[in-house]
């Protein structure tokens, strides 16, 4: 009898595969579509939980690394404090008289500033006119009530004792129009690049070697100086009294 239904129902499928030859797949195709569905909702729970992990970690580290900045912070803003406490503010005022540059060359002479600041503010002749971090630019040649004059240093013929390089050369710095030049002793030392300082207190540059010219057998050498301000690009100088400027009596007319 087992026989029988076994033989029966063998029959019985082959015969479905030859007439029918896709029902078995049609029959399992929605076991398959199952079982895919359910693989890829799991592949993409754990690639879930992989990039919630990679972000957790991302922001542990940006959590650290904003700590540690703001330890910097505190640190720097400590010292800047120290450092104001020893020495004052790190941007102090301007001094002398501040004043405006209403005229440059070409609307004024060459190396000639005019500024609006004149003996209604206070301005002498013989004040020293300063540039950004007091670098000196010239001086006072000229007052009106309320304009002065200024003859730069680099004006042609001008004469200022001067210093060069760390060895301190003295130097009389000569205005050649825009620029200067001066001559120190064969063998001083001074190279391209070094700074040349006025005379006198402090020690505020005011221009740079560009270029040594002369033969080495001739007793000088020829340094052409760069200034380290352009003057004819500033907006605002100081004007700042010195002890020449205190006893000059006042000249009338720019």
């Amino acid at each position: 009898m087992w026989g029988t239904v076994a033989l029966a129902a063998a029959a019985l499928l082959l015969a479905a595969r030859l007439l029918a030859p896709n029902l078995l797949l049609a029959a399992a195709s929605p076991a398959f579509a199952l079982g895919t569905g359910v693989s890829a909702r799991v592949s993409a729970l754990f690639a879930s939980a992989g990039s919630a992990r990679s972000f957790a970690a991302k922001n542990t580290a940006l959590a650290s690394a904003n700590a540690t900045l703001e330890l910097e912070n505190a640190t720097l803003a400590a010292k800047v404090a120290d450092l104001e406490t020893l020495i004052g503010t790190s941007t102090p005022p301007l001094r002398g008289i501040a004043a405006g540059v209403v005229a440059r060359p070409p609307e004024a002479p060459y190396d000639t500033l005019i500024v609006d600041g004149g003996a209604d503010a206070g301005v002498l002749l013989r004040m020293e006119a300063a540039g950004p971090a007091g670098t000196p630019l010239g001086l006072v040649t000229g007052v009106t009530a309320r304009f002065a004059r200024v003859r730069l240093f680099t004006a042609a013929g001008a004469l200022t004792d001067a210093w060069v390089g760390t060895a301190r050369v003295p130097i009389l710095l000569k205005g050649a129009g825009g620029s200067f030049v001066a001559t120190v002793p064969q063998g001083s030392g001074v190279a391209v690049g070094d700074l040349v300082y006025l005379g006198g207190a402090g020690a505020v540059p005011v221009g740079r070697v560009a270029r040594l010219s002369g033969d080495a057998s001739e007793p000088v050498v020829t340094l052409a100086i760069a200034p380290l301000v352009n003057p004819l690009s500033l907006a605002v100088v100081s004007l700042v009294e010195t002890p020449a400027a205190a006893s000059s009596t006042l000249e009338s007319g720019l």
